[in-house]
């Protein structure tokens, strides 16, 4: 699961409550450093959380996502992560006003690059769970009007993901 909200298109907050799926594989480089590269769909996007119908609006972006990160193994059951993940978006979607969704304008950017932090809690050898945030580090859209304002360039995409982590057989640890 992954709450996500768009910087820069005025509705704060993460309402738009999404799935997150994949697979992964990682390998040891030393006792405590994994690299980790993973396959995920996650779709991301913006709501507004106000019932006031004046302020509607609904963005879904749906990506597909290619993360690599390193682990580093902090304490006997925690890990912490840090990488890098290259998405391609195909599939955007907004409704501004209840009445269905259109095609975005402005347009929406097709790939995205996005920073990655989190930390792991291991419950066994086979199951991990993780919290994740993930920032876009370019912007996914411009500013309508095409504004900018200092290090202010556009939307980012900006995601806090939990999940459950499942692997086949022993890790090597």
């Amino acid at each position: 699961m992954a709450g996500s909200q768009v910087d820069g298109d005025s509705y704060g907050g993460y309402h738009k409550v999404t799935v997150l799926f994949g697979a992964f594989t990682n390998t040891d480089l030393t006792d405590k450093i994994d690299l980790q590269l993973e396959l995920n769909y996650l779709e991301k996007g913006s709501k507004a959380g106000s019932n006031d119908p004046t302020l509607y609006y609904h963005c879904k972006l749906d990506y597909i996502q290619l993360p690599v990160v390193l682990k580093y193994k902090i304490y006997s059951k925690w890990t912490a992560e840090l990488g890098l993940s290259g998405g391609y978006l195909f599939n955007a979607q907004e409704d501004k006003d209840g009445g269905g969704f259109l095609d975005p304008d402005p347009e929406f950017k097709k790939y995205e690059l996005s920073g990655i932090a989190g930390i792991y809690y291991s419950i066994n050898e086979s199951f991990e769970v993780n919290l994740r945030f993930n920032y876009s580090l370019l912007p996914v859209r411009e500013h309508p009007g095409e504004q900018v304002y200092y290090l202010n360039r556009g939307a980012y995409n900006n995601v806090m993901g939990v999940a459950v982590y499942y692997t086949l057989g022993k890790r090597g640890r």
